[in-house]
């Protein structure tokens, strides 16, 4: 052990990059990927079995695949959100668009543009299965999705949940998302939801998370924006984490976090420090109605009616298990 130690000081010396991971004992194999553009080579090695041994592993991050799963749902400012989203996305390489229709079928429109951009896509549909109407069934799909095709994916990809109507710059994936190792947080402007402050942020010291700076329910143990967190693919796959009915009474994303079983100390951040740059913007395009006027046969969507199960599981947030699990036997959900 000693000597591999030192081996790995000799290395750093002369500015090799690398992380040292523990694994447990038993036949393993381990796999280097070599990418170029879209493409992902693998080589495969098997490691001999040695009671708690260390594996050192070229740093993984430089490229790592970033899935992205984006609910999506009819309405007139859709196709211009969704426009503007797979026109940033269309800058990375190695990513995978998981896009979500809420509705009985997937649409021709969303299609036809998913397959303008080339991006690598997978396009499925679901209704709310008697969720909120907040996109947790159509998030819960695309994970159940990931579970049954783990083996499609990078070894060490990370979970991005990209909603079609946020502002996203460039480096929010290449120099955060992509270097995620376990959960990675970040700052999101909020300029579209003023009640719950301009910002929601980690609070930083001494490069360790130790609470949140957010004016909008601070006592949250994981106090983060949806566009505010990166999770790795097996952290998700192995807990087994939902957007559930058990989630009523908190937020989605600090539901969703602690399924993970993962504390504070765990948390990567980045950005906080100076300029302290926001990278993701969580914005909304303004709702309008059109109503008796024609498209003059241009595509174009209205919006759908809400149901009144969505109006029923609106402040999900705000309501205890015992009565949302009421609703939900009273819509035979």
């Amino acid at each position: 052990m000693d000597k591999l130690v030192a081996l790995i000081l000799v290395l750093a010396s002369f500015g090799f990059c690398m992380q040292v991971i523990q694994v447990s004992s038993g036949p393993e194999l381990t796999t280097w990927k070599t990418r170029s553009d879209r493409h992902v080579e693998t080589t495969t090695a098997k490691i001999p079995t040695t009671p708690d041994r260390y594996i050192v592993t070229p740093k993984w991050s430089s490229n790592q695949q970033i899935i992205l799963i984006t609910p999506t749902r009819q309405r007139p400012e859709r196709m211009a959100d969704l426009t503007m989203l797979s026109q940033t996305l269309t800058h990375l390489q190695n990513i995978h668009w998981i896009v979500v229709e809420d509705g009985d079928a997937t649409v021709p429109m969303v299609e036809q543009l998913l397959q303008r951009t080339n991006i690598p896509h997978t396009y499925l549909q679901s209704t709310n299965n008697g969720l909120p109407c907040r996109g947790w069934a159509h998030r819960n799909l695309a994970l159940q999705y990931l579970r049954e095709n783990r083996a499609n994916f990078a070894k060490y990809a990370v979970i991005y949940f990209a909603d079609d109507d946020n502002g996203y710059d460039l480096r929010l994936f290449d120099n955060y998302v992509r270097q995620v190792w376990r959960v990675g947080i970040w700052a999101v402007g909020l300029p579209g939801f003023g009640l719950h402050g301009p910002v929601e942020a980690p609070k930083v010291e001494n490069s360790r998370v130790v609470g949140w700076l957010t004016a909008w329910r601070p006592e949250r143990k994981f106090a983060t924006d949806m566009a505010g967190f990166a999770v790795n693919l097996d952290l998700v796959l192995k807990s087994g984490a939902t957007f559930n009915l058990h989630c009523a009474g908190t937020m989605p994303e600090d539901c969703f976090l602690s399924q993970l079983n993962i504390t504070m100390e765990q948390l990567e951040p980045f950005g906080y420090n100076e300029p302290k740059e926001i990278l993701v913007w969580h914005r909304k395009t303004a709702d309008s109605q059109f109503v008796d006027h024609s498209s003059f046969g241009y595509n174009f969507e209205q919006r759908l009616p809400k149901s009144k199960k969505c109006d029923q599981f609106y402040n999900i947030h705000d309501m205890d298990y015992e009565t949302v699990e009421k609703i939900a036997k009273s819509e035979n959900l």
